[in-house]
Parts: structure tokens; C-alpha cells; sequence
């Protein structure tokens, strides 16, 4: 404490006291793990006994401290397929305090709490287990500190309490929908997906309650929801199951006869400039039937590829990437025909259809956007890298590429 440092200091400046050889001892960043202590060099201390200072009042010594210990336990465990819904569970209110200074008057401690909680939900049955596991869910809350989440102490806690909280969440969904409570499980499944945005699965059974709900359009909504959270935060899609429960969606949403005149005017597009930019799973089923379409007529296909890096071919950072990635998306938008295709298929990545467009004159059309956009953004930090595809109908397989 700073007392303690002062009297340290005053030492050490004193030239009439008498006192042994000293060697003085100053950490820093106690609170926060005891970082200084960790990092000190023991073999460079010679002294064998220790005065401990870190104490509060004038007069006292430390006999003794409140220590920690890191412990590993290692244990078999036999791993099963998690189901039901994300439960957030919080324990606030409680007194604090000091985990030394304090240790005797036993207060509530809330990792200990919460462990105790989950516990007792995993071990109950019936009505009493329903009524746990939503306590647990209610008891997480927004999770463990989560404005501390890039300490690695934090980070550690709080990765085993979300742990619990998923099991607590798939527990309460399987037996709601047990017992046909989908709306309930809906709303479950959208308090968890906060938690954890990247849960497949979880966006699954959502769908799933919405329509057994009846409200098939909000379950394809969700998918598409879903799709623009994985090409933001992985460049990849949805897996196939939650495809299919999209397709299942929209056919239901689909399912009444509709006039012709009617469904070409749900299909018309306002007239727009530049190339049709879409999702990348629908990206794939325009390049199949183009690809068909070529196969038929005989008419050159290709296929580029758009990556930006930075100046040494490495990753960008993450806001430079998303500035570029934007800048070069409406740029090579505006320079595509009205029957060019575009997607994001990666997170640094663009994917271009040409129909109609062989290999050499594709490759005028992406030299055309890679140099108004060194034109237009001269002193980004990114680098464009092009590939162009000539797309064979008889062979899958791409054959020459140019960069």
C-alpha cells in the first residue's frame, strides 16, 4: 500500500538510521492478479527473511496474507448431445469485499453461488427442474463481468459459467418443446442467441417453434438473419439443415395459388445500375443455372474471385477491412453490366459471375475495377488481389486462371 512504500523510501534516503543490508520490494498491479509478483525475479533477491507491509493500519506487520492457488483437475467425462433452450442466470446484490480482509465473516461469494445453482438444476426432476433450469437461465444474465471479458482471469470464468448456462438453455428447450411450448422456446432461443450469435442450432430451433407457431415468414427471417451474421462474422453460411428448414419456410409462406400477373409483379426488380449483388447461397444457384444455360448455347463464362490484403499480402485489420471491403463493393458494383452477379463469400473476399464474358475480356473488366480503385482510394491500406475463372460446362473444374 502507499504507506508502505513511503516508509520503504524513507529508508532507503535515511543516511543516519542503523538497520542491516535491505532489499526493498516494490510491485505493482496487485489487485488485478498479482501481475508484479508473478514477473519477479526470485534469484536475484538474497535476503532469507521477509517483512510483509501490505497491510492497513500504522504500527501493524502482516504475519500472515491471504494467498491463491491455481489449481488443475483433470477429469473423464463422457460427452453427449446438448439440447433445449439458452437460459440466462445472474446472482447480483450480494455485499463484496475483500477476499482476504474479509475471509471470516463468510460472505456470499457469486461463483460459488452460481456453481452451487447449476448444480442443483442438472440433479432436479420433474415440475422442480423445469422451475431450476429457468432460474439458472434468469441468474446469467448478460454473463460473468462482461465488461472485463479481455482479462484473462475474467475470460476464464466466464467461459465455464457460459458452459453451464448453454446446458441450462438446452435442458428448459427440450422440455418445452416436450410439451409444445413454442412460444416460450422461441423466446428462448432469441435470449440465448444475444449470448451466443453463432449457434447454429440454436437459430434452428427457433425456426422450428415458429413454425410450428404458424409464423413461417418470421422463420425465414431469421435464417436470413442468420445468413448476414455468418458472412460478417465467418464469410461462411448456414448449413444445410438450416437451409432446408428455410425452404420449408418460404414454401409454406408460398403455399396459396397466386395469379401470374401477381407473382411477376413479386418477382420484378426496380431498375437498377451495376451488377445484382446477393446472398452467396443464392450467388451458387445463379452460377449453376448459368451454368447450365452455357452448356446449352455454347456462351463463355467466368468466374472472378476479388481478395483484399494488406500491403504484404498478410490479413487486414478488422476496421480497415470492413472500410475497404465496403468502398470496393460499391465501386465494382458500379462498374459490372446489369446481368454480372456479385457476393461475399469470405470476410475479405468477393465473388463475380460473368455470363457471356470469356477469359480475356473478364480480365479487362477486373483490371478496370483494380485500377479505379488504386484511382479512387490511393492511400488505403489495402492491396487488391484478382482472379479470373473461365467456367467449362463439361469440366467443373476451372481451366486457365489469371491474376
Amino acid at each position: 500500500n502507499g504507506v508502505a512504500l513511503a516508509w520503504m523510501m524513507a529508508l532507503l534516503t535515511e543516511q543516519d538510521l542503523v538497520h542491516p543490508p535491505l532489499e526493498c520490494v516494490f510491485t505493482a498491479s496487485e489487485e488485478v492478479g498479482l501481475i508484479g509478483a508473478h514477473n519477479l525475479e526470485f534469484d536475484r533477491i538474497q535476503s532469507r527473511r521477509l517483512i510483509n507491509l501490505d497491510c492497513g493500519p500504522e504500527g501493524s506487520f502482516c504475519c500472515g496474507s491471504a494467498g491463491g492457488q491455481v489449481t488443475d483437475i483433470t477429469l473423464d467425462m463422457e460427452m453427449a448431445p446438448a439440447r433445449g433452450d439458452k437460459v440466462s442466470i445472474q446472482i447480483r446484490g450480494l455485499s463484496g469485499g475483500h477476499s482476504g480482509g474479509l475471509i471470516h465473516k463468510s460472505l456470499g461469494n457469486a461463483n460459488v453461488l452460481m456453481g452451487r445453482v447449476l448444480r442443483q438444476l442438472c440433479a432436479a426432476k420433474g415440475p422442480d427442474r423445469r422451475s431450476a433450469l429457468e432460474q439458472a437461465v434468469r441468474l446469467y444474465g448478460e454473463g460473468f463481468i462482461p465488461k472485463l471479458q479481455d482479462n484473462a482471469w475474467a475470460a476464464e470464468q466466464a467461459g465455464a459459467l457460459r458452459a453451464l448456462y448453454l446446458r441450462a438453455v438446452h435442458a428448459l428447450l427440450a422440455l418445452l418443446e416436450g410439451r409444445g411450448g413454442w412460444e416460450e422456446a422461441a423466446a428462448l432461443c432469441a435470449a440465448a442467441l444475444v449470448q451466443d450469435p453463432l449457434n447454429e442450432e440454436l437459430y434452428r430451433r427457433r425456426m422450428s417453434a415458429l413454425m410450428e407457431l404458424g409464423r413461417s415468414r418470421a422463420a425465414a427471417q431469421v435464417f436470413e438473419d442468420m445468413n448476414q451474421v455468418f458472412l460478417a462474422k465467418t464469410g461462411g453460411i448456414p448449413g444445410e439443415a438450416a437451409q432446408a428448414l428455410y425452404r420449408q419456410a418460404v414454401s409454406d409462406v408460398n403455399d396459396r395459388r397466386v395469379p401470374a400477373a401477381a407473382l411477376l409483379e413479386q418477382l420484378n426488380e426496380e431498375a437498377a445500375p451495376g451488377a445484382f449483388f446477393c446472398d452467396y447461397d443464392v450467388f451458387r444457384a445463379l452460377y449453376r443455372l448459368q451454368v447450365r444455360d452455357a452448356a446449352r448455347t455454347g456462351e463463355e463464362v467466368s468466374l472472378a474471385v476479388l481478395t483484399l490484403t494488406d500491403q504484404q499480402d498478410g490479413e487486414l485489420g478488422r476496421r480497415s477491412l470492413e472500410l475497404a471491403m465496403g468502398n470496393l463493393r460499391q465501386l465494382a458494383q458500379g462498374l459490372l453490366r446489369q446481368g454480372d452477379a456479385m457476393a461475399k463469400c469470405s470476410l475479405d473476399q468477393y465473388v463475380l459471375l460473368l455470363p457471356r464474358s470469356g477469359f480475356e475480356s473478364s480480365r479487362m473488366v477486373c483490371q478496370r475495377i483494380r485500377k479505379a480503385f488504386l484511382r479512387q482510394y490511393p492511400h488505403t491500406p489495402a492491396k487488391l488481389r484478382i482472379t479470373v475463372c473461365p467456367v467449362n460446362p463439361k469440366d467443373p473444374g476451372p481451366g486457365k486462371t489469371g491474376k
